[in-house]
């Protein structure tokens, strides 16, 4: 029991199949057993608990990861000793860490967990966080805000908590809530949330081991084809205002035949547009033929009378139950001002216009709106907004909307995946979502919202896609150069720079036929900068498909923070804008302005400087030289693909033959130990480590054999003819 003044709370301890424990005040089925909420996850199964008393009274339990929960009854509280599998202490949990908020009528309207921080602790949240990757020190919002990269607040929220102690929290919650991450008091932080349910999950381990149990529950991360890790262009209607054309193709023809093609020398692979550019038949054609893909911007509503257009077999715009009160007409999907009242059968719109994506009628409307887009071949769409729904509705699936606020963004990634898989059997294309929460992770891309072309928007674009990995988000990427007119030659550069080693590479700009001819204007210097990554990227594109395909296998994100590679190495947990890309390449991007050295962070081991294949030995600071046309990156020993992409970028830099840097990179990989300790145990007539050495050789030989293939077979930057 949980005391909360003359009130009591049961709380209930559970030991999931994935791992670790879960600890819920009343579950919400045993008091709404009709309302199903997909936002709340339930793990495959749960452990038979095995308790063994102690003399001192205590109660030891275990989950499936080797977490030990040591219960103790303390007068009329409790307190919980947690244990990793190697028995060592990690955190406790008493009943006065655990709180209820009520109103007058006893009702639960808030629930608050507190928890102790450590001198030099680090924590990391699984959301779109602007300020810092690592999170100690701030107070945030988590509810979903179209914010504008406002620091305290994030267009995604998912109450999923790292700590470099060695365990991870995850908030199985909906609310809308705050977390005080120590600003207040640096001796513990808080996590509140505005609801009458309590649950929550626990995990013992680093960062990326938790994250593996996490997405056990939740899902891993969707995959995307091969091209969507190229390289998007971006127009939106305002491209074509002011001195451009009218005229949409006329637009097109200048932005693909005479800035790209004529400049650069080669086409999108993809090109998002609004507006009249990406709904007509002409410009999809005109894009197609030249390679490129074409997406759209989906905005979540539409007018009571074009709803009607798109449901026309819908006789009545509310639900209709028969006489056994089963659903029969889903109604229009929108928001009601009142809970479904079955039995009276009234209901009434908050609003006509937002959809509420629980109704299942939404995928009929997506379809609708779609269909004839899809026959012209349309291949993706930002699925914009998510942040809408008011607290004080209803909606389909019988939610309050505090509830729903965070999960409609579930929903609306759930029914957006399903409508375009429903129609594109092979999963080819590509929906990125600018809002986000728990399980959308699994489900779509996201973008980083509108961060300001500013200096401080690129940092919180870097901040965002960090602490996004923490939370199973890989196919991320941010608007290349910010969300309107990049006005510095020197700040466009940079983020292009980083660009490149972004889950998506892409512009979104509204002023792009504005920002090209401009980049031109602005000199050779900044137009080589953007053709170079573009052609780094285009080398690389093989390799972050694979790791996204790693990704979803494994659940290790395509983007880590330091902290989170390399828990426990000393100086990693103050690193914010520093990251680990496709498990490989450390990335340290330039976000200032006059800034042509920069100091890094090299973790333990043996590091390869990607521009000239210098090594440095790792576990210290080192300050690289950043001119403006390079980013400082490293590659990690051990690592095939960029080791063989690295050899191919010397080869064409120094023109020299391949071999000569591939050979000599890849000696140290060579298994020749495994070759003579394969022989070795075989003539000792010990089978069992021959073959064990023998295997553990074949795997490394054919990696290498892979890897160098793969790579080798990209095509190299065409020549101007």
């Amino acid at each position: 029991h949980a005391k909360a003044g003359e009130y009591s709370e049961d709380l209930y301890i559970s030991f999931p199949e994935e791992g670790g424990f879960r600890l819920l005040s009343k579950h919400e089925y045993q008091e709404k057993v009709e309302v199903s909420n997909v936002g709340l996850f339930e793990p495959k199964s749960i452990k038979t608990i095995d308790y063994k008393r102690e003399s001192t009274g205590a109660i030891m339990m275990s989950g499936t990861d080797g977490t030990v929960v040591r219960y103790l009854k303390d007068g009329s509280g409790f307190s919980l000793e947690i244990y990793n599998a190697s028995n060592k202490k990690i955190i406790y949990i008493t009943n006065g860490q655990i709180a209820f908020a009520y109103n007058r009528k006893g009702k639960v309207l808030r629930t608050m967990v507190e928890m102790p921080l450590v001198s030099k602790e680090a924590m990391y949240n699984g959301s779109m966080r602007f300020a810092s990757a690592n999170i100690v020190g701030h107070h945030f919002s988590l509810t979903n805000t179209d914010c504008w990269s406002a620091h305290d607040y994030s267009y995604g929220n998912v109450p999923l908590f790292h700590s470099n102690r060695g365990y991870s929290i995850w908030f199985n919650m909906t609310y809308p809530g705050e977390a005080d991450m120590g600003e207040t008091n640096p001796n513990k932080y808080s996590v509140k949330l505005d609801g009458d349910k309590l649950d929550f999950y626990f995990w013992t381990g680093e960062p990326l081991d938790n994250l593996r149990k996490y997405t056990a529950i939740t899902g891993t991360s969707g995959m995307t084809e091969e091209w969507t890790f190229g390289f998007w262009s971006g127009a939106m209607s305002a491209a074509f205002n002011g001195r451009y054309h009218q005229n949409a193709e006329r637009n097109m023809e200048m932005l693909f035949d005479e800035v790209y093609k004529g400049k650069y020398n080669f086409y999108p692979e993809a090109f998002y547009g609004e507006g009249q550019n990406s709904q007509n038949a002409n410009s999809m054609n005109f894009a197609q033929q030249r390679g490129s893909k074409v997406l759209y911007w989906f905005y979540p509503a539409s007018s009571y009378s074009t709803t009607a257009e798109y449901l026309p077999e819908m006789s009545k715009p509310t639900p209709i139950f028969d006489a056994d009160g089963k659903c029969i007409s889903t109604g229009y999907p929108y928001i009601y001002v009142t809970p479904l009242l079955k039995l009276m059968n009234f209901y009434s719109f908050n609003e006509t216009n937002w959809y509420d994506y629980s109704n299942p009628s939404t995928i009929e409307v997506t379809k609708a709106r779609l269909w004839q887009l899809w026959k012209w071949g349309l291949a993706g769409a930002m699925i914009d907004y998510g942040e809408w729904l008011h607290d004080d509705v209803y909606c389909y699936n019988g939610l309050y909307g505090d509830e729903m606020h965070n999960l409609i963004s579930y929903y609306y990634a759930k029914v957006a995946a399903d409508a375009w898989s429903g129609y594109y059997s092979n999963d080819d294309y590509i929906l990125f979502q600018r809002s986000g929460f728990t399980g959308s992770h699994a489900l779509v891309g996201n973008f980083t919202g509108d961060n300001p072309s500013t200096w401080e928007g690129l940092k919180d674009q870097i901040h965002g896609i960090i602490s996004m990995g923490t939370g199973g988000f890989n196919v991320v990427g941010g608007d290349m150069g910010g969300f309107g007119s990049c006005t510095s030659a020197e700040l466009y550069m940079r983020w292009t720079q980083y660009s490149a080693f972004c889950g998506l590479m892409r512009v979104h700009s509204g002023n792009e036929l504005r920002d090209m001819a401009w980049m031109q204007n602005k000199g050779d210097l900044t137009a080589d900068t953007f053709k170079k990554y573009y052609n780094l990227r285009m080398n690389l594109q093989d390799a972050l498909y694979s790791a996204s395909v790693d990704a979803s296998n494994t659940s290790v994100p395509m983007t880590q923070a330091l902290g989170v590679a390399y828990q426990g190495q000393s100086g990693v947990k103050s690193i914010n804008d520093q990251y680990l890309f496709c498990n490989s390449l450390l990335v340290s991007p330039i976000t200032a302005a006059d800034a042509y050295y920069r100091d890094i962070l090299l973790p333990e081991g043996n590091w390869y400087n990607l521009w000239d294949a210098s090594r440095t030995e790792g576990g210290k600071t080192v300050t690289a030289e950043a001119p403006t046309t390079v980013i400082p990156v490293y590659v990690k020993s051990g690592a095939v693909i960029p080791l063989t992409l690295l050899a191919r970028i010397l080869a064409i830099t120094l023109r020299a033959p391949v071999t000569v840097f591939l050979l000599t990179g890849i000696f140290p990989l060579v298994p020749g130990a495994g070759i003579y300790y394969s022989a070795y145990y075989f003539i000792q007539g010990d089978n069992a480590l021959a073959l064990a050495n023998g295997i553990s050789t074949f795997k490394i030989a054919v990696a290498l054999a892979v890897g160098i293939a793969l790579v080798l077979g990209l095509p190299l930057p065409q020549k101007r003819r």
